[in-house]
Parts: structure tokens; C-alpha cells; sequence
């Protein structure tokens, strides 16, 4: 008799949806100097007038996000203007129209890029997840919206979990 294990892990991950239309800059980095992340997220912050910029530390590099609620066509240009930002990652999530980040117990916050900036409404929801799930201080004010309900994504990953069968007699 044949029998099959299947074993398998699956990640969760929260999207950058923020509301029809609007979406979070999401950022992606494997394998990337952190000095040339903060020289690239500051600039991106700088040029698209984004607001507070988390970034996040994990076994297998650095994720970053603003809470500003951006349409698409300006979300496309500022990845466009980026250039240590995995591609596949940016490629598969534009092609889809939404990106995600892995919520994981191995995250930790690196630092803040704080500013003044103030252009765009923030996403209430996302600040909720970054406070919850990610232990991260993040001040609410008039600048958010009243939106709670966020978009929540499983699937497999081949950094982060596996599906494999084994076949034993």
C-alpha cells in the first residue's frame, strides 16, 4: 500500500489595495545595501511628496512601505523612478494591480524615514495592521481615512513555504 504526506506551509501577506483606485507604495529589497535603500527610499519620498516611509527587516532583506494612498498611474510612475527594487516583484504585482507584503513573526522594524509630508490621505487599515501585527507606533490623525477593512492574501512562497509530497511504502 501507497501511502502520501503531504506537508506545506502557507504565508499571509496583507496587499497594498487601500481603496477603488488607490493603492500603497509597497517596496521590496533582497540582497540590497540598506545604504543604498535609504538613499533611494528618501529620494522616491522626496520626489513623490510621501509621508512616513516603515521599513522592515526580515531574514531575507527589507520591506518598506508608505501609508499614503496613491492612484495607480502614480503608483507605476514611482516604481519606474526606482532602481534596487526586486522586479519580479514589482512586475508580478502591477501585472495583477495589487502588490503584497508577508506578515511574519521575523519582522522587525529598522527605522522610519520620517517627514513633514502631508499631500496625500493615509490609509487607516494599513496603520492598523502596521500596529497589530508589526508592533510599530503609528500616530493617527485627520490625515487617514475611516477605512478598516483590508484585503488579505494566502499563497505559497519558495522563500517562505513549500508544498512537497512524499511516498512511502
Amino acid at each position: 500500500m501507497l501511502k502520501t504526506t503531504l506537508e506545506s506551509k502557507v504565508c499571509f501577506g496583507y496587499t497594498n489595495i487601500a481603496s477603488k483606485g488607490f493603492y500603497l507604495p509597497f517596496f521590496d529589497y533582497d540582497n540590497i545595501d540598506i545604504n543604498d535603500i535609504l538613499k533611494e527610499l528618501k529620494r522616491i519620498q522626496n520626489k513623490f511628496m510621501l509621508s512616513n516611509i516603515y521599513i522592515y527587516e526580515s531574514k531575507n532583506g527589507f520591506n518598506a512601505l508608505s501609508l499614503d494612498k496613491l492612484p495607480f498611474n502614480v503608483l507605476k510612475e514611482l516604481y519606474k523612478n526606482c532602481e534596487y527594487l526586486c522586479e519580479d516583484y514589482v512586475r508580478l504585482g502591477l501585472d495583477r494591480s495589487f502588490l503584497t507584503l508577508r506578515l511574519g513573526g521575523d519582522k522587525k522594524l529598522f527605522t522610519v524615514l520620517v517627514t513633514r509630508n502631508r499631500y496625500y490621505i493615509k490609509s487607516l487599515a494599513h496603520a492598523l495592521v502596521l500596529i497589530e501585527f508589526l508592533n510599530t507606533n503609528v500616530e493617527i490623525d485627520k490625515d487617514f481615512d475611516s477605512n478598516t477593512v483590508i484585503r488579505l492574501k494566502a499563497y505559497r512562497s519558495a522563500k517562505h513555504g513549500f508544498i512537497e509530497v512524499k511516498a512511502f511504502e
